[in-house]
């Protein structure tokens, strides 16, 4: 007998709203995080990083309207890619580690999500 009360923010069995919004977030910083740091990047890195960037936080708000299994899969595709970016466009120092860290933080909650999902629809 499942006696979670749903809602609570804490209760990680259903998907919230608020993992979706500290998805779109952790995007946004990532995305500013180049121009906030000063760092000099190649046109190409700055491109695939706002592209990454951005469907993130584009796939974040999908999320809030239509909970799928296939938001949160290329969600954390996305997060994957700005883990390995540092080392794909050969940049280090402080914006590395950010990058390295909003992707973790973003696989993590997009695995999250999907864990959810997927105990929904089951």
């Amino acid at each position: 007998m499942n006696t979670a009360n749903p809602h609570r923010w804490y209760d990680l069995t259903a998907h919230r709203p608020w993992e979706d919004w500290l998805s779109f977030v952790v995007g946004l910083a990532a995305l500013v995080a180049p121009i906030a740091l000063s760092a000099s990047l190649s046109t190409t890195a700055v491109t695939a990083i706002a592209v990454l960037c951005i469907s993130i936080m584009v796939l974040a708000m999908l999320e809030l309207v239509d909970a799928g299994r296939w938001e949160d899969t290329l969600e954390a595709l996305c997060g994957i890619g700005l883990m390995l970016s540092p080392w794909y466009f050969g940049y280090g120092a402080t914006l590395a580690t950010v990058h390295m860290a909003a992707g973790a933080l973003v696989l993590v909650l997009a695995l999250l999500q999907f864990w959810q999902d997927g105990r929904r629809t089951a």
